[in-house]
């Protein structure tokens, strides 16, 4: 995925009257440097400035103000690399609109647990976090012995044990804990 949000903007005015005077801009960037390049004296970005075409992970409309945009792209920026090098795999089969949550969640959806990845290694992480009562009364020998980590595993992923997910990707194990967004 890529980090980038540009948008390509015209003088609302002039290119009605047939002037091109326009522009790609990197965000975040202030509404004064927008309108300085594009030869707008004042007023409001979304009266003033045109949007001809943007490039961004997420879907722009007219009516994203710039206050928000220039948030969402620093949300963006700020992501860790795990999420965004993976984010197509994590979002896969969610809607459109699922990575604007992410960014106002500030990625706390998602979270790597270290030291997990299979099923087998995030059964005995699922039993130590849920079960602690279990493997502190002395049960943890029989566990290793007769409980099958692996299936358990699967079972709660399957289920979204407590609205949870979890994803294997290149060796990592990432949680989504729906409860976190937004």
């Amino acid at each position: 995925m890529n980090r980038e949000v540009r948008l390509y903007l015209a003088n609302a005015k002039e290119y009605n009257q047939g002037k091109r005077i326009s522009k790609w801009f990197d965000l975040p960037i202030a509404k004064e440097k927008i309108f300085g390049e594009l030869e707008i004296q004042e007023g409001d970005f979304q009266e003033e400035c045109l949007l001809l075409a943007y490039e961004s992970p997420f879907k722009i409309t007219t009516d994203n103000s710039l206050k928000e945009l220039n948030y969402l792209a620093e949300k963006l920026k700020s992501l860790p690399n795990w999420i965004v090098n993976n984010f197509e795999s994590l979002a896969e089969g969610k809607e459109e609109d699922f990575l604007i949550e992410v960014l106002f969640s500030d990625g706390a959806c998602f979270q790597k647990i270290e030291e997990v990845n299979d099923y087998t290694s995030l059964g005995k992480f699922l039993v130590k976090k849920h079960f602690s009562s279990v493997i502190s009364c002395g049960f943890s020998p029989f566990l290793e012995s007769f409980f099958d980590y692996q299936s358990f595993a699967k079972e709660c992923n399957d289920w979204s044990f407590e609205g949870e997910n979890y994803y294997f990707i290149d060796g990592m194990c990432i949680q989504f804990n729906q409860s976190r967004l937004m």
